[in-house]
């Protein structure tokens, strides 16, 4: 695919950061675990854990329905296997970004 070529060419260049969040918007799945986006989110975290972020995407604009916020923590807990790459997505990186101090 082009642009998803285009977006790791982007995060090659440390041009941008993706947030993993709110995959209820482009899947094509019903609901969890949206298999779909999995893949995409699985692919981008082994690609480039360092310019990757979570959100849960509240208060969810334009949603149909309201998400469970546990349940999307857990799509993370899934896509993500190790807890360094956790800790690093949901601690480390958005220190980095926004230049949080420790």
């Amino acid at each position: 695919d082009p642009a998803f070529r285009a977006l790791l060419a982007l995060i090659d260049d440390g041009r941008c950061w993706v947030k993993l969040s709110a995959p209820y918007y482009e899947s094509t799945a019903a609901g969890p675990p949206y298999p779909d986006i999995a893949a995409l989110a699985r692919t981008l975290v082994r690609h480039a854990p360092e310019r990757m972020l979570w959100a849960t995407n509240w208060p969810h604009p334009g949603a149909e329905a309201v998400p469970d916020e546990a349940r999307l923590l857990d799509l993370l807990l899934d896509w993500v296997d190790d807890e360094a790459t956790r800790n690093r997505i949901l601690v480390d990186n958005p220190a980095a970004l926004y230049g949080f101090s420790e």
